[in-house]
Parts: C-alpha cells; sequence; structure tokens
C-alpha cells in the first residue's frame, strides 16, 4: 500500500494575523492533517496548537496507515504509582466489582510500598528476585494458601498488563537458563 503524502495546516481563528496563510507556524491556531488517497481527499484535527505537536501526530498517524507502530525517543521508565493508576482505570472501564477492584489496589499499594522500601520505583525495576522476595513475605500475611494463590493471580495480572503496555520486558536469558 501506497503511503499518501500527509501535510499539516492550519485552520486560524477569525482574529489571527496570519489568517490566510494556512501553512504557518508561528500561530497558536489549531493544526489538522490532510491527505489524499483513493482519489478523494481527508482531513483530520490533530488536538494541539503547536506544530512540534502537529509533527508528532503526523508520524503516529504514518506510522498507523503503514501498519508500523513509531517508538517514542522520549519515553522514560513508567513510575509504579502511574501504572498502577492507568491498571485500575482499566479495570474500571472492564467494569470489574468494586470488590475486586478494591483488592487490586490493596495488594498493588503493598506491592508498591515493599518496591518503595526496596528504593524501586519503576515499573522495569520489579524484577524476578524482588517478586519472589516480596511473596515470601506472604505466609504471615495470608495463612491459607488459596488467599496466596489469588493474590499471585491479581500481581500476574498487574504484571502482565505492564508487559503489554510495554513498560516492562520479558527477560529472555532467564527463561532460557530456566529450561535447561
Amino acid at each position: 500500500m501506497e503511503v499518501p503524502v500527509i501535510t499539516i495546516f492550519v485552520r486560524h481563528s477569525a482574529d489571527c494575523k496570519y489568517l490566510g496563510d494556512e501553512f504557518c507556524k508561528r500561530c497558536n491556531c489549531r493544526k489538522h492533517l490532510r491527505w489524499t488517497q483513493n482519489g478523494r481527499q481527508y482531513r483530520r484535527k490533530t488536538g494541539c496548537r503547536s506544530w512540534a505537536a502537529a509533527e508528532e501526530k503526523k508520524r503516529e498517524f504514518e506510522g498507523q496507515i503503514t501498519g508500523q507502530t513509531l517508538m517514542r525517543l522520549t519515553d522514560e521508565p513508567k513510575l509504579i504509582d502511574e501504572a498502577i493508576r492507568v491498571f485500575k482505570a482499566d479495570k474500571e472501564n472492564q467494569k470489574v466489582t468494586d470488590g475486586v477492584l478494591e483488592k487490586y489496589t490493596r495488594e498493588l499499594d503493598r506491592l508498591q510500598t515493599f518496591a518503595q522500601i526496596k528504593e524501586v520505583f519503576t515499573v522495569s525495576g520489579l524484577t524476578r528476585e524482588l517478586l519472589i522476595e516480596y511473596q515470601a513475605t506472604w505466609e504471615n500475611r495470608y495463612p491459607s494458601s488459596n488467599t496466596r494463590q489469588m493474590v499471585q493471580a491479581r500481581r500476574k495480572n498487574f504484571l502482565r498488563f505492564c508487559f503489554d503496555s510495554k513498560w516492562l520486558e520479558l527477560c529472555t536469558a532467564s527463561v532460557s537458563n530456566q529450561s535447561r
């Protein structure tokens, strides 16, 4: 599939001094994208007012059209508390019951507190060793093995969400060493 040429243009407000120049980069008016595909012209708003942000939206959109996901160079490691916030919002969107959401909140808060004690603040710092050490504290807190199993399932669900969100990487070296 041929990638169309995508152009950024500006829709100026009525009182903008650059009114009439749809390629002006200096004003703070709304930026849009325009392209032609299969003989038809399309337009799409970027939702931003700066030219640089519009360029970023244009690159993201080009990646969608070509089927390629663009990696952002500015991505920083995700903080655990931010990851928990997004995870809980996802669970709320899935309409899980309040009781289940409270359990996730309680367990993830405990995981975050343990990680902070160990001076780990990002999702990428949740190593296998740290999680094993954390799980070793469960026997006093959760006398029932069934409860420990449910807590572990909730923790795995959170870690899977982090992995799917590309905040956590799979360590292939440790996986290949275990299969021996």
